[in-house]
């Protein structure tokens, strides 16, 4: 069988030129990120309570490495979002030398508040030592480097 991938991963939402990492319509993208993260802490929060039945102490994958946290939100997406799509470690174009490279997650969602479109982005992972207080994490999210 021979696969052919499409150029579907790009972003549905116009991006703002003027700012480089900005996008024309954020509230939108955070309205349905927001359901993301709901997804996410409620998948979390099932996985910690099922692996202490199981093994008599939590499993916490925040406490491993970014795969686990990648792997967590992707099993949080496919349960939340009947229809989803998703891949890790997908190939993406890039721009620059390498007309290829990888991201950490690809996501396609049925949005729920526009019967018939998706709302899809890409994650790169990384894995802080330091934890933001979550005053210092929103004012980073929506300072000009946190679209980045």
């Amino acid at each position: 069988m021979k696969l052919h991938r499409l150029l579907t991963f790009k972003s549905a939402v116009p991006v703002d030129t003027t700012h480089s990492s900005h996008f024309v319509a954020p509230g939108a993208i955070q309205a349905s990120l927001v359901l993301v993260c709901d997804a996410w802490v409620g998948y979390l929060q099932d996985f910690v309570n099922q692996t202490t039945k199981l093994f008599g102490t939590p499993e916490l994958p925040w406490k491993g490495t970014e795969r686990a946290m990648v792997s967590s939100l992707a099993a949080a997406i496919i349960r939340r979002f009947p229809g989803s799509l998703v891949v890790e470690e997908g190939r993406v174009p890039r721009t620059g030398k390498a007309a290829w490279g990888r991201c950490d997650m690809w996501a396609s969602i049925p949005d729920p508040t526009h019967a018939g479109t998706r709302f899809s982005f890409y994650l790169e992972a990384k894995k802080s030592g330091r934890s933001k207080r979550p005053e210092a994490l929103l004012a980073f999210l929506k300072s000009d480097r946190g679209g980045e």
